[in-house]
């Protein structure tokens, strides 16, 4: 059932990445007027970079992984007034794995990581003084659970962009680089890739003619973030991983005016 879902969902994938591929990134965003739509936030809410959850301001785990101190700068940054945690999170998953020092073929319930999450969520609502929203279950969250259908990571040094807006739009991770750190965004492009290409996400699916696409999205005229200063990032990451890996991803890029 797993391996049918996969590859239906990657089926409707494919055409969007073809799409992306045949025009770029810029005129594909362009010619859609709801584009605009996704980088306004109806509310000022924290979510996980998992490309399943209902939008907010974007890092994995709703920041499990981050550090106490980077923790509190990205809530001052984004002036988050909440936090959701959710079910099947992957960073919950590796900071439980961390925390207990286990090894990654150790299996652990469901139910395990889930009351983790809660808790590390609840904790950091109560460190960075803001409301602890709720657990999001299977049923609030956009994707199978046990399955991430993400064809694209989204490489963001805007303050806000929540692609399930356009429905045109791929499916995918979103890294809040203008809010984290340098060093932490690229290691969480990098989760993002690993999980994109792995057993928990399209799994093989990818090729060079039909690649898992990176988005870098910044302002046109940004000075701190301009688009060669983000290119050379995600490249970085690029260049860090496998051939097998580095040959299915294509980096595209949208400018905002």
């Amino acid at each position: 059932m797993e391996n049918f879902l996969r590859d239906e969902y990657f089926s409707k994938a494919k055409i969007t990445i073809k799409k992306i591929l045949e025009k770029g990134a810029q005129r594909y965003f362009e010619e859609s007027f709801k584009t605009k739509k996704c980088f306004y936030p109806e509310k000022r809410v924290i979510n996980c970079m998992d490309e399943g959850t209902p939008g907010g301001f974007r890092v994995a785990g709703s920041m499990i992984l981050l550090a106490d101190q980077e923790a509190a700068s990205f809530v001052q940054q984004s002036a988050a007034q909440g936090l959701f945690s959710h079910t099947d999170c992957g960073a919950a998953a590796l900071a439980f794995r961390k925390k207990y020092n286990l090894k990654s073929d150790e299996q652990i319930a469901l139910k395990e990581i889930d009351k983790f999450a809660q808790s590390e969520a609840k904790r950091l609502a109560r460190l960075t003084e803001i409301a602890y929203l709720g657990h999001l279950d299977k049923d609030n969250l956009k994707r199978p659970l046990g399955l991430h259908i993400a064809s694209a990571a989204y490489y963001l040094a805007l303050p806000y962009f929540d692609p399930s807006k356009n429905p045109i739009l791929p499916p995918g991770f979103v890294i809040s680089r203008k809010f984290l750190p340098k060093d932490y965004a690229q290691f969480e492009l990098q989760l993002a890739i690993n999980i994109a290409l792995g057993e928990h996400g399209f799994d093989g699916l990818f090729s060079q003619n039909e690649p898992f696409l990176l988005i870098i999205i910044t302002e046109r005229d940004s000075q701190e973030f301009t688009e060669e200063k983000l290119k050379e990032e995600v490249i970085e990451v690029i260049n860090s991983l496998s051939p097998e890996f580095s040959s299915l991803i294509k980096v595209e890029s949208f400018l905002l005016d």
